[in-house]
């Protein structure tokens, strides 16, 4: 009996949502919305099966630079991403934030985390070349269901190597995916939340200076409990009851 018990917890551990790779609800992608200067973005959000809201988005920005941002465009770069124009990380204090505001929906979504596709690039938009300064920038991720009054970080700050020579930057450190996770589900009504999601790119006060931009991220959950999941708790239940 013993071995019994032992094989339906393990069924059951091996079924559990934590077990499954990520699923994507939708995946936001920016286009030029400025007639010509280059110094807005639209924001277009394509919804992945089973999830089927579309969405409305807005974005609000704050970063430390004094000038207005100008979105680079630059031989290596294009008007399809997310760029400030700020370098966060020749000053120290130098960063900038986006808030990402989504209306329109009408699912529950289980939240687990978001996705970000960045680059870094040059002060013309163009591929940083290799040089001898290492170039580490501090990324953090948010969320929010009540319009920004409160926002609930996504996993923890991470420090990234974005220098041009590292190995695992390809090609040539110009797109890298960085991945935040919740420790756990999240259940958000999109229907009745004011969801958004926010993030940073920080200055980490140890090197020279990068420029930091997005070119899409992807909101995502994790499947359900599969009717196997179900069946091997019921059954270990049963196993409870009879002892």
């Amino acid at each position: 009996m013993k071995t019994a018990h032992t094989f339906v917890i393990f069924a059951a551990l091996c079924l559990a949502p934590g077990a499954h790779a990520a699923i994507a609800l939708w995946t936001t992608t920016f286009t030029d919305n400025s007639a010509g200067a280059n110094t807005d973005r639209a924001m277009a959000n394509a919804p992945a099966a089973p999830f089927t809201d579309n969405l409305s988005a807005t974005w609000s920005l704050t970063r430390s630079g004094s000038a207005s941002p100008i979105f680079l465009t630059g031989t290596d770069n294009n008007a399809n991403n997310f760029n400030p124009n700020q370098n966060v990380d020749n000053a120290a204090g130098a960063f900038w934030q986006a808030d990402f505001a989504f209306t329109g929906g009408t699912a529950t979504i289980d939240l687990q985390g978001a996705t970000f596709n960045i680059y870094r690039y040059n002060n013309g938009g163009n591929m940083q070349t290799a040089d001898a300064f290492l170039r580490t920038v501090d990324f953090s991720a948010w969320y929010t269901t009540d319009g920004g009054t409160n926002w609930t970080p996504i996993g923890a700050t991470q420090n990234v190597d974005t220098t041009a020579s590292h190995t695992t930057n390809s090609p040539n450190n110009l797109f890298i995916p960085l991945s935040f996770a919740l420790p756990a589900l999240s259940a958000v009504n999109l229907g009745t939340a004011d969801f958004g999601i926010r993030f940073r790119a920080e200055n980490d006060a140890t090197n020279s200076g990068a420029n930091i931009g997005i070119n899409s991220f992807t909101v995502n959950t994790i499947p359900e409990p599969t009717a196997a999941l179900l069946g091997a708790l019921g059954l270990l239940g049963l196993m409870r009851r009879r002892r």
